[in-house]
């Protein structure tokens, strides 16, 4: 029998390279005390450019989120608002945070398959 390899970017143990999507937070984030974050901005929208699926969310609620992307002209660029989560549910429990990585808006963003 045949032996499978693990797809190209995956970590070890993950059976799968990480998803297209991404989900920014607001304060602190994408803006600063009403101040936008041009960097992450920049990132969000180049990251919509190729391809990846953008989710905002915020401790303050989805109608919070997408208030303020509204406010900052860039409500076009997420597919969804939610709240940021309390509870999961998930058979991984919290050890599916390991197959997430974390984008800096000051640094390059992945290239990343499709």
């Amino acid at each position: 029998m045949k032996r499978l390899t693990k797809p190209a970017g995956t970590r070890k143990h993950q059976k799968y390279p990480p998803n297209r999507s991404v989900a920014v937070d607001v304060d602190g984030t994408l803006h600063s005390h009403g101040i936008p974050c041009e960097a992450t901005i920049g990132l969000c929208r180049d990251l919509k450019a190729r391809g990846f699926e953008l989710f905002l969310w915020s401790a303050r609620g989805a109608e919070y989120a997408a208030r303020v992307a509204r406010d900052l002209g860039i409500e076009d660029l997420f597919s969804h608002f939610l709240t940021k989560p309390g509870y999961i549910v998930d058979d991984e429990g919290w050890r599916w945070i390991r197959f997430t990585r974390r984008l800096d808006s000051a640094k390059p963003a992945p290239a990343g398959g499709k």
